[in-house]
């Protein structure tokens, strides 16, 4: 360790030494068998470089166990290494649970980590990014944002917004484009190839009724009355029962006879229940 004595009246130069390992001095300071220094605890004040060949360990027993301030320019803190063998690892403990918390003067700021204020029911092996009171912003300069989702459960979805409180809109996806014919399309959804796969639905907010199903074929089911054109949905017209000699007129000619009149008439009104717009 080099730098600027860490307190008054003790200069703990350690370097490896054998035959050194116990513990000494204030702050404490932990030396293993083979010399290294292992860890440091109650580290108040220094000023100056820190070098460590070993594990630190900082482990207060209330209020903040590292404290790093950046003057000017400087970074606060900087971390490399850490690969799939030896990774970087932030780990917390308490009991919010997060890994990583920011705070303002006087409040909580944000959280990496679970903890109460992150996505509801979000289990204890994710990873949850919140921000009290504001926005988590996710943005790319000259770029885009991917997500890719390796899912080994077939029955889970990939990704999933929740939001809270209900009265909220949970996604809004604004494209400002340019304003020109083809440069402000919305979304885009790339799903199925068979009457078997599901490309878009919408369900209610238990996931119990449908509303909207479009299948991978292309076949799209309305799960209630459609309006044209801004008008209201109309109520289906019940009270039909089942037409008979229904059949298609081809060539329908203008002096149509009445049986024919009747067979057109009874194939509509068959077409119509099928659509669900009349019903028995």
């Amino acid at each position: 360790m080099s730098g600027t004595a860490v307190s008054r009246g003790i200069t703990p130069i350690l370097t490896a030494i054998p035959g050194l390992s116990g513990t000494y001095g204030f702050p404490q300071v932990t030396i293993n068998a083979g010399g290294q220094i292992t860890s440091i605890v109650s580290l108040t004040t220094y000023t100056g470089n820190l070098s460590f060949t070993g594990k630190v360990v900082m482990a207060p027993t209330q209020g903040i166990a590292l404290s790093l301030i950046a003057n000017g320019t400087f970074n606060a803190l900087g971390i490399t290494g850490g690969n799939s063998t030896s990774p970087v690892v932030i780990a917390g403990t308490n009991t919010l649970g997060y890994q990583i918390a920011f705070q303002g003067t006087s409040a909580l700021q944000g959280c990496v980590g679970i903890g109460p204020i992150t996505v509801t029911g979000i289990s204890s092996n994710s990873l949850g990014l919140a921000s009290v009171g504001g926005n988590v912003v996710l943005g790319g300069n000259q770029g885009s944002i991917q997500v890719a989702v390796t899912c080994s459960n077939t029955t889970q979805p990939g990704i999933t917004f929740t939001t809270t409180p209900t009265s909220q809109v949970p996604v809004v996806l604004v494209q400002a484009g340019t304003g020109a014919n083809g440069a402000s399309n919305g979304l885009w959804i790339y799903a199925g190839t068979g009457s078997s796969d599901v490309a878009f639905v919408i369900n209610d907010n238990l996931n119990a009724v449908n509303r909207v199903v479009v299948l991978g074929n292309g076949n799209t089911t309305f799960y209630n009355q459609v309006g044209i054109n801004g008008a209201s949905p109309p109520a289906k017209l019940t009270g039909w029962g089942t037409p008979t000699g229904a059949a298609v007129v081809s060539n329908f000619p203008s002096s149509a006879t009445l049986a024919q009149c009747g067979t057109a008439i009874a194939e509509i009104i068959t077409a119509l229940k099928n659509f669900g717009l009349f019903g028995a």
